[in-house]
């Protein structure tokens, strides 16, 4: 193992006076802490006309103050203030290796953060930090190259992602609000009819019913925490940290109850393809059950009265309305959700043929977006896998070298 020190020099930042920072961008860009960090570059918001410490471009900045190791690169020159350290790697190194060596091993630094009201490290702690590394700069180069094309890999992935997600807004606003026609035309007040309604225009052919009138509402439970024999079963039960993640299915839960369990309390099982919206905390996440599931009471389970509306078109009118719910959250500690609160939402209905159009529509951008987080996931799993064993010497790449 070898310290960081013996391939860089450390430079902690000094914070200038502020009698020459400025936000008029005069001067050189400054950066105070990790504060303006953003994905891989910085974003200052500030400029200062006599600069103390400098990072140039090309160098890694390291914040050395709460939140410790997070980082950046320098994609021009900066000032620094006391929250950020620069790193600047000498020949033996290549810069874009030993980015990805202080991704890895930058951990070492939780151990040694100081101070009462925030965590700190010092140059001390930064040089210290040991980590092993090919001699062969070239071997370097190669792995910086491997790592890189994953991460352009999960920055295309990524991007994707979002572009199929404006798509679906944009989508949801029009299909949810003007609907299709039966020639699967978006409709237009210039070539359709529309009527005014208490939520405004909408196609002539809609209606407008309560939340509470066109679903039924289930409250959910917990077994008692006290008794083991309720726990570990094979009834997954749902709390809202099982689809907070962006996702429409809910394919999983983190904790599971026994038939005692179930039978010795208020719970409920939700059938497949039900919704459930989570009442309490993080209010108004909206899902759709993969598997029949039982949920706990900071959720509602909702399941659609087919004779106006489907479970699969339900959770997208949901979805597009749920700030009307948020609007309507009430409590002390954390707003919530009642029973009463479906009273007072009034939702615009189409036909069921024209659910089932909108639906098909939106689901298809749903299932391109899944698609593209499974391969996100994977090329990050990958990427993990490739550091640990490329940046640890477990597995050399002197066989890809030409001439080696």
């Amino acid at each position: 193992m070898n310290r960081l020190s013996g391939v860089a020099e450390i430079l902690m930042g000094q914070s200038p006076e502020s009698m020459y920072v400025n936000e008029n961008e005069i001067g050189m860009p400054f950066l105070q802490g990790n504060a303006e960090f953003r994905q891989k570059h910085p974003a200052n918001i500030y400029w200062v006309e006599n600069p103390t410490r400098i990072a140039n471009k090309g160098d890694i900045l390291l914040s050395v103050r709460a939140p410790v190791g997070e980082m950046n690169l320098a994609d021009k020159d900066y000032c620094i203030g006391r929250g950020l350290s620069a790193i600047r790697f000498n020949k033996t190194m290549d810069s874009i290796f030993g980015w990805y060596a202080l991704l890895h091993y930058k951990r070492q630094l939780n151990a040694n953060t100081q101070g009462t009201t925030f965590q700190a490290v010092n140059r001390k702690d930064i040089e210290e930090i040991e980590f092993s590394y090919p001699r062969n700069i070239v071997e370097q180069r190669k792995i910086a190259e491997i790592l890189s094309t994953l991460d352009s890999a999960v920055d295309h992935t990524d991007a994707i992602i979002k572009k199929y997600q404006r798509i679906k807004q944009a989508l949801m606003q029009d299909l949810l609000t003007k609907g299709i026609d039966e020639k699967g035309h978006i409709r237009s007040e210039k070539t359709h009819r529309f009527k005014n309604s208490p939520l405004g225009r909408i196609p002539a052919e809609w209606s407008v019913y309560r939340a509470s009138a066109i679903m039924r509402i289930y409250g959910g439970s917990t077994p008692s925490t006290s008794q083991p024999e309720y726990w570990d079963g094979a009834i997954p039960w749902l709390t809202v940290d099982d689809f907070n993640n962006g996702s429409r299915f809910v394919f999983s839960s983190k904790k599971s109850i026994t038939s005692k369990g179930f039978n010795n309390s208020n719970c409920i099982i939700l059938k497949k393809r039900m919704l459930i919206i989570s009442a309490r905390g993080t209010v108004g996440v909206i899902a759709q059950l993969s598997a029949d599931m039982a949920f706990n009471q900071t959720s509602y389970g909702l399941d659609s009265d087919q004779k106006f509306v489907s479970n699969d078109f339900l959770y997208y009118l949901l979805n597009f309305n749920v700030r009307a719910f948020l609007g309507r959250t009430f409590g002390g500690v954390f707003d919530t959700i009642t029973r009463q609160t479906f009273d007072t939402i009034s939702l615009p209905i189409p036909s069921i043929p024209e659910q089932d159009q909108i639906h098909s529509i939106l689901s298809q951008c749903d299932e391109t977006i899944e698609k593209e987080r499974e391969t996100l996931a994977k090329y990050r799993l990958l990427k993990c896998g490739l550091m640990q064993d490329l940046l640890t010497g477990k597995m050399r790449v002197n066989s890809l070298i030409k001439g080696n």
